[in-house]
């Protein structure tokens, strides 16, 4: 898999976090442009240090980390699973006990199977969820 720190210009890349901050500059603690949820694309403008320069779907530049994307994973699967509840927990198990993240309304995962009581999900870097 590709270096993020070397994708150029033009790279679509996917929100690998639960929630990430857009920012006006690439530092901490500057204004807020807007918020990427879990599998939202955005558009590589151009790499500076830890930061990439992007264009998010909803149009809006900023910054946001490198370590907060990965690249869009090639699979025959596009069956996406939005969550349309205000939060939804993900684990890693069917037994539910090892809780992996919170996610947000609006976010998406890639449906691998549907089950009587879950679906099995696979992140956009591709680890797999419940």
């Amino acid at each position: 898999m590709p270096d993020l720190y070397e994708v150029e210009a033009g790279t679509i890349i996917v929100a690998a976090k639960p929630l990430i901050n857009v920012l006006e500059q690439p530092e901490e603690g500057i204004p807020l442009v807007t918020q990427l949820l879990l599998g939202w694309t955005a558009q590589v403008m151009g790499v500076e240090g830890d930061w990439f320069h992007i264009q998010a779907e909803d149009g809006s530049p900023g910054w946001a980390k490198i370590n907060h994307f990965c690249l869009p994973l090639d699979s025959e699967n596009k069956t996406k699973l939005w969550v349309v509840s205000p939060t939804a927990e993900l684990y890693l198990n069917n037994r539910l006990r090892e809780r992996k993240c919170k996610l947000y309304l609006g976010s998406q995962l890639r449906l691998i199977k549907e089950a009587d009581r879950y679906y099995l999900a696979e992140m956009p870097c591709g680890e797999k969820v419940i």
